[in-house]
């Protein structure tokens, strides 16, 4: 557990890869595990997972909610209420104060599509469809972004078994130096357990 605390990762070695751009980062993060993976003694490389997280993008069309004199802000305080909730109110007992949060049944956040059908009021009286007014899509996103000193990093873990560590990393430094290049941005960053 120490040396998990130390180095962030169980397994026996860990190459960080550090720089702003991550669609660069998952390349090269990528690259260098396959190398990592052809290298004598390598086993359960393991390229960190970043992505495949589904997020819900709702973009409000401004045009459209001016034709209803309806206010960007009113539009996202529906959404926030039906997504994450608000606190409408507080409750309390005796010496404890409790939050009485409103949000949205749970059929109505199932999908982008059931959402689109939450009713926004304007101002002439009438209620109109999110889907009339925004556009709503499910989008792949980030599952984590990870930082270490204030830059963003991606990370390769391995284990090494049937010759030192030492000499693996050696080879590794020089096959990856060979083969892949890096941008000036992105650093390259190897730690190992003692």
């Amino acid at each position: 557990r120490i040396d998990e605390l130390v180095a962030g990762t169980r397994a026996q070695m860990i190459v960080k890869l550090f720089g702003e751009n991550s669609d660069i980062l998952k390349q090269k993060t990528a690259e260098i595990a396959s190398i990592l993976s052809g290298i004598e003694g390598a086993t359960d490389v393991q390229p960190e997972v970043v992505a495949g997280q589904p997020y819900v993008s709702v973009v409000v069309d401004r045009e459209k909610i001016a034709r209803y004199g309806i206010n960007v802000s009113d539009v996202l305080s529906v959404i926030e209420i039906a997504l994450g909730g608000k606190v409408a109110s507080q409750i309390y007992d005796e010496s404890k104060v409790f939050d009485l949060i409103l949000n949205f049944p749970d059929s109505t956040r199932a999908s982008a599509q059931a959402l689109g059908e939450i009713l926004i009021d304007a101002k002439q009286g009438y209620s109109l469809p999110l889907t009339s007014l925004a556009d709503i899509r499910v989008e792949e996103g980030p599952v984590q972004i990870s930082r270490e000193n204030a830059q963003r990093r991606m990370a390769v873990e391995l284990n090494v078994e049937g010759r030192d560590i030492g000499s693996f990393v050696a080879a590794a430094q020089k096959q990856i130096k060979e083969k892949v290049t890096l941008p000036e941005c992105t650093g390259l960053w190897w730690k190992r357990k003692r």
